[in-house]
């Protein structure tokens, strides 16, 4: 059984309701090129715009050559959280400006940032998912990882990877 395609009227009553656009961000030109083109290309006045900055805490290791154990402080932890919040905030003011006409909602998330972006879009149902690409090759790809790559893969909303104008 197919569900009935929607008509011209049904699609322009979906997008006429306010959208949730998540966008990640990271502080660098990668994550301000996805805030640039949501809010040029997606973002209207009764939107959300859903500014997401995901942090990896730091964990315990032991350092097997030397036996050595390294466990993070409080104050490496509460730094490190310092840093991502200094992050979204300053993400917060490069897409609001001078006038705060775009809504928008902060989340700083800790952990791994692919979950984090996926269960968020979830959370929020956004309408779009905006992220930037670094452009890495296939095979610093399969060492490091991509979190676009992963989210291309896995993500169940729709999913748009943005890379800056001079690495077009």
């Amino acid at each position: 059984m197919t569900t009935p395609r929607k008509t011209k009227e049904d699609l322009l009553s979906i997008w006429a309701r306010p959208k949730n656009i998540l966008v990640a961000v990271d502080g660098s030109k990668y994550g301000d090129a996805a805030m640039d083109w949501a809010i040029e290309n997606l973002c209207g006045e009764a939107d959300i715009l859903h500014l997401v900055y995901c942090y990896t805490p730091m964990e315990e290791f032991v350092d097997l050559e030397d036996g050595i154990v390294f466990s993070p402080s409080q104050k490496d932890q509460e730094a490190l959280r310092a840093k991502a919040e200094a992050v979204l905030r300053d993400a917060v003011v490069r897409c609001v400006g001078e006038e705060p006409h775009i809504k928008h909602e902060q989340h700083l998330l800790a952990g791994d940032p692919r979950m984090c972006i996926s269960e968020l879009a979830d959370k929020i149902n956004a309408d779009a998912v905006v992220v930037g690409c670094r452009g890495r090759g296939a095979i610093t790809r399969a060492v490091l990882g991509s979190v676009s790559t992963w989210l291309s893969h896995h993500l169940t909303k729709p999913l748009v990877i943005v890379r800056p104008q001079d690495e077009q």
